[in-house]
């Protein structure tokens, strides 16, 4: 993983906007192939630390319900965002939330084109966000949580079950074979025994290697612990509840290996994928930051 000097908590989130290229937010879209994994806990752990590094996030949430994060951080009741709607109306339905972290709900059933939309009004909102962290809606049938955009970030959940590794494997390979251009992380959570999730995981990423042609990178497991347990009403995350625990740590270490992921640029047109085609022979490798 790629070393950062941390200083003052101000030259650390200046330092930190310089590598991300603070002219645009980056986007990390949140997937699991099975119900409860704990996807939500991570999304909101993860944004708490990578806020607690001095960025500046929005925590989209596609859940809307009884266990959503706005539910779960204890904030007012509201109707989520159903497309369309204006960017200013945008910014007035973002919920302020402690840990220094926005909440936008979202309406689930929003189709890809909407998804889109968001995002690019989301961008116009010059210079508010640095990170942006979608936590989308499972779907029991397949559906892809795409429409933020091409070039962007995914990190599948899972746990180290057997039938929730083979369907996160499943869901990588849909997500393989669409036009969009991702960048696929895979993470396991509610981890009981270390070594044994790392074996999942390596044989998960050497399969995916083998078969998919496609550099699947680790963003190591998460131990199972009681402060990733989501009570609804005003739960704290594990940066903050428990700072010194090996929760806390790994969402630290994970928000710090997200500093140094380099932007992917936007998907090509189809005259320049052609030419791609035609002067290289293997598919790119995207250098990581891994933990």
């Amino acid at each position: 993983m790629a070393e950062i000097m941390f200083l003052e908590r101000g030259d650390q989130a200046e330092g930190l906007r310089r590598l991300l290229g603070h002219d645009r937010p980056r986007c990390i879209v949140l997937a699991s192939a099975c119900a409860g994994v704990g996807k939500t806990s991570v999304a909101i752990n993860l944004a708490a630390a990578i806020a607690a590094a001095g960025l500046r996030v929005l925590l989209i949430d596609e859940n809307y319900g009884l266990s959503d994060i706005a539910s779960s951080l204890g904030l007012p009741r509201q109707l989520p965002i159903v497309y369309p709607l204006k960017e200013a109306a945008i910014a007035s339905r973002m919920l302020p939330a402690a840990h220094g972290l926005t909440v936008l709900p979202l309406a689930s059933a929003m189709p890809p084109a909407a998804r889109n939309q968001l995002w690019k009004d989301l961008k116009d909102i010059q210079g508010r966000f640095d990170v942006v962290l979608v936590d989308t809606a499972h779907d029991c049938e397949g559906a892809l949580p795409v429409g933020y955009g091409s070039g962007q970030e995914m990190i599948v959940v899972s746990t180290a079950a057997a039938q929730s590794i083979t369907a996160s494997y499943a869901l990588i390979k849909r997500v393989c074979v669409t036009e969009e251009r991702f960048r696929i992380h895979v993470m396991l959570n509610r981890v009981v025994g270390e070594a044994n999730a790392q074996v999942m995981l390596e044989n998960l990423i050497g399969v995916a290697r083998e078969n998919l042609k496609l550099p699947l990178l680790s963003l190591g497991s998460m131990p199972s612990h009681k402060s990733l347990r989501i009570a609804r009403g005003g739960y704290t995350p594990a940066v903050a509840a428990v700072p010194a625990s090996a929760p806390a740590a790994r969402y630290r270490d994970i928000a710090e290996a997200i500093s140094a992921w380099p932007h992917l640029r936007a998907r090509p047109g189809l005259m320049e994928r052609l030419m791609q085609r035609l002067l290289t022979r293997n598919p790119p490798a995207f250098a990581s930051a891994g933990v």
